[in-house]
């Protein structure tokens, strides 16, 4: 995606992070890659409840779900059984 010029954004399921990664540095500095977490930066590590409360925050803020892969009766295909977004499934 790096490659490309769309928009990007990165999603963490921990706080944000202290440095950028070198691939990272001019995307984010000509606007296209924009880096959330709901975490405070005390948070370091990812954890199952971490990447749930990430899942949850993006489903919040998605106009559009798109999936990719989420294995059956896994956490994600719990959790997007919670939304009454349309969600389009990539086979």
């Amino acid at each position: 995606m790096l490659k490309g010029n769309q928009p990007i954004i990165i999603a963490l399921a921990r706080g944000l992070k202290e440095k950028i990664e070198p691939e990272l540095i001019k995307p984010l500095e000509d606007g296209r890659i924009l880096i959330i977490s709901p975490f405070d930066k005390s948070v370091k590590r990812v954890t199952e409840q971490t990447a749930e409360i990430r899942n949850k925050m993006m489903i919040e803020l998605a106009d559009n779900i798109t999936v990719g892969y989420a294995s059956e009766r896994g956490k994600l295909e719990s959790l997007l059984k919670t939304t009454e977004k349309e969600i389009i499934r990539l086979v």
